[in-house]
């Protein structure tokens, strides 16, 4: 089920997602007229939560925080019960076992990144105190030469990495499209079978 859209970078919130109680309650507490707090708060949840998202590069701590400061959300501003209600309910819709295999595989891949810096710097400050004159200990090059084999496996193994999300990208499209799509050419709404 596709309750937001994304166009142009703007977040399209689809009419069904209204009549969802946990949604509803996100929109009737804005008593705004034109429901600026609300908009942004659901903007907040597609963003921060939906593997669509573009910031869905960033771990999750950081997208929440950037999410936040991009919408422009109150200073201080954050996850109440109700939103908490929310996101859950809306995760729960997103809840295949392909997509959380993605999300899976996105998290341990940038997880891979860490671990690749963390290597570099430490294959970094190794050579460092390598070349300094002033060291008390000797290097061991045993340690360095294993962080070098250490991050040459890893770099082997990203690009497959990358191919498998790019697949499952693609396999997660078609399931989605063909959960939508009816005879006619039209698309399923929230409440048909």
């Amino acid at each position: 089920m596709q309750l937001f859209r994304e166009e142009n970078f703007q977040v399209i919130i689809e009419p069904e997602l209204k009549v969802i109680p946990q949604f509803k309650r996100i929109i009737t507490r804005d008593r705004d007229r034109k429901k600026r707090a609300a908009f942004k708060e659901l903007a907040y949840i597609y963003f921060a939560y939906d593997y669509k998202s573009p910031y869905f590069i960033y771990p999750e701590t950081e997208r929440k925080m950037r999410v936040r400061k991009d919408l422009e959300l109150e200073p201080g501003w954050m996850e109440d019960s109700e939103m908490k209600d929310a996101i859950a309910k809306y995760i729960s819709f997103l809840d295949s076992p392909a997509i959380k295999s993605l999300i899976a595989i996105r998290e341990g891949l940038l997880s891979s990144a860490k671990v690749i810096d963390a290597l570099r710097i430490r294959i970094d400050e190794t050579l460092a105190d390598a070349t300094d004159q002033d060291a008390e200990d000797p290097v061991d090059i045993g340690s360095v030469v294993k962080s070098v084999t250490q991050l040459i496996d890893l770099s082997e193994k990203l690009p497959k990495a990358i191919d498998t999300i790019s697949d499952l990208e693609e396999k997660v499209k078609k399931e989605q499209s063909n959960e939508s799509r009816i005879k006619g050419g039209g698309t399923k709404g929230i409440f048909e079978e």
